[in-house]
């Protein structure tokens, strides 16, 4: 008897055993600093599986879908600037970046659609500064065939290699 409840256990285990491991899928676990960049809004209106990435280096551009042409020119540590709402143990990073409209309609873009990561991969805070320096506007409207230059600063507790991701392209110093 105690052999036919072994051989019962034994044979159910190894049923649930092939059941759940042919039903299941492969699930991905990222960690938080992942996540902080995968998390980055998308800037064109495809569907995920047809988005295109792409890294460049510091100085190239990219042109979106909807011909808003973006080139990060530079990446700098500023110990100078002040930041508007700093934060301790932290410094200014200042991006400076250009946004060139091709279309023959205006675009709208903001600074916070940028964002930067340090050589640990982590995610520098956004500061507010950004837009009482140049722009009353949380939201700037670039004309046809116009070129917006700014400089977008953050504070950052991580050194270089920094990287600036837009929407899905990544530059890289």
């Amino acid at each position: 008897m105690k052999k036919i409840v072994n051989v019962t256990l034994l044979s159910t285990v190894l049923l649930l055993f092939a059941a759940c491991s042919s039903n299941s899928k492969t699930t991905n676990h990222t960690s938080s600093k992942e996540e902080s960049q995968s998390s980055v809004m998308d800037k064109t209106s495809k569907s995920s599986s047809d988005i295109k990435t792409e890294t460049l280096q510091l100085g190239q551009s990219f042109e979106f879908d909807n011909n808003e042409e973006i080139t990060i020119e530079s990446v700098t540590k500023d110990d100078s600037f002040i930041l508007e709402n700093p934060i301790d143990d932290q410094f200014p990073v200042i991006v400076k970046a250009k946004i060139k409209n091709n279309s023959d309609s205006p675009i709208n873009t903001t600074f916070q659609e940028f964002y930067l990561f340090d050589s640990n991969n982590e995610k520098a805070t956004f500061d507010s500064i950004s837009y009482s320096d140049q722009i009353d506007d949380i939201t700037h409207e670039i004309g046809p065939n116009s070129i917006l230059t700014l400089s977008i600063n953050f504070s950052s507790a991580g050194n270089a290699p920094y990287t600036v991701k837009y929407g899905n392209i990544t530059w890289k110093e």
